[in-house]
C-alpha cells in the first residue's frame, strides 16, 4: 500500500498544449522525490489531455473537469493526499529544487500556514521578481497594498480546519483571495528570498486579458485585510480607526471609490 505524499502538486491545466509537457516535467525532474502530482483538465479542447495520458508515472493522476478553473482549483485541492499542496500553472516551470527548500522550511517552522518565495518571469518579458517582504506581519501589511505573496506552498490541514477554498467570486484574483483568507483565518506567511519558480510571460495568460477585473477584485481583498488588522490590532492603529469609519461611510454613499478608500486607508495604516 503506497503511503500518502508529502507534498500534492495541484496542476490545473486548460488548451496548454504547447507548454503542458515542460511543465510536467519540471515537476518530475524535482530534487524532492515524495510529492503527488495531480493533473486537473479544466476541460481542454486542444491535445493538452492527450499530452498529459502519456505520463506513466504512479505519482501522477488526471482528474477531468468540465470547464471552470475555480472548480478546476478546488478539486485538486480536494483529491490532495499530501501534508502540503504545492500551487504550480500549467504554462510555467519550477526551480529543480523548489519542494526540497519550500519542504524543509515548512517542516522547521510549524507555525507557518504558508510559505512562498521569489519567480523569474520568462517568454514575452523577462524580469526577477525576489520577495522582499518575507516575514507575516510584514506581509500582512503589505498586502493593504497588494499582493506579495506568490507560488505558496500551503499546509493542508490549515486549509480544511479552516475551509478555505478557492472563492469563484474572485476569478482572475483567487490566489490573491485564498492567500489573505489564509491570513483573515489567523495564518502565518513567509516568503524565502530565492527564486524557485518560472513564469512564463504570454499574450494569452489570464493576468493579461482579464488584468481590470484582477484590479477590481483586489481592491476588494486589501478592503478586507484592512479592516481585519483594524479589529484584530485596534490599539496598535487606534489613531486611524476613527478615518476608517468616515472614509468607510464615504465609500459606502459612493462618494469615493473602493479604489481611493483602499489607498488612503494603506497610507494611514502603514505610517
Amino acid at each position: 500500500m503506497r503511503k500518502e505524499p508529502a507534498i500534492s502538486v495541484c496542476m490545473p491545466f486548460y488548451n496548454v498544449e504547447h507548454y503542458i509537457e515542460e511543465a510536467i516535467e519540471s515537476v518530475l525532474n524535482q530534487s524532492f522525490r515524495d510529492f503527488e502530482l495531480i493533473l486537473i483538465n479544466d476541460g481542454s479542447t486542444d491535445n493538452s489531455v492527450q499530452i498529459a495520458q502519456k505520463y506513466t508515472d504512479e505519482r501522477i493522476f488526471l482528474i477531468n473537469n468540465p470547464h471552470g478553473f475555480i472548480d478546476s482549483l478546488n478539486a485538486g485541492l480536494d483529491r490532495a493526499k499530501g501534508k502540503y499542496i504545492a500551487r504550480m500553472d500549467a504554462d510555467d516551470k519550477m526551480h529543480p529544487d523548489r519542494l526540497l527548500i519550500q519542504y524543509n522550511y515548512m517542516e522547521y517552522n510549524p507555525e507557518i500556514a504558508a510559505c512562498g518565495a521569489g519567480l523569474k518571469r520568462f517568454g514575452a518579458n523577462e524580469a526577477a521578481y525576489i520577495p522582499m517582504i518575507l516575514d507575516s506581519d510584514e506581509i500582512e501589511l503589505a498586502f493593504t497594498k497588494a499582493n506579495c505573496f506568490t507560488i505558496g506552498v500551503i499546509r493542508t490541514d490549515f486549509l480544511r480546519t479552516h475551509n478555505i477554498r478557492y472563492n469563484k467570486r474572485f476569478i482572475y484574483a483567487e490566489d490573491y483571495r485564498l492567500w489573505a483568507d489564509i491570513v483573515l483565518a489567523g495564518g502565518k506567511l513567509c516568503n524565502l528570498p530565492q527564486i524557485l519558480y518560472y513564469y512564463r510571460v504570454h499574450d494569452k495568460q489570464i493576468s493579461v486579458v482579464f488584468d481590470d477585473q484582477m484590479r477590481n477584485n483586489s481592491y476588494i481583498i486589501r478592503k478586507d485585510v484592512i479592516n481585519y488588522l483594524l479589529n484584530r490590532d485596534n490599539m496598535k492603529y487606534m489613531k486611524v480607526c476613527s478615518i476608517n469609519s468616515i472614509l468607510k461611510d464615504l465609500y459606502i454613499q459612493q462618494i469615493i471609490e473602493l479604489k481611493d478608500y483602499c489607498e488612503m486607508m494603506s497610507h494611514l495604516i502603514e505610517n
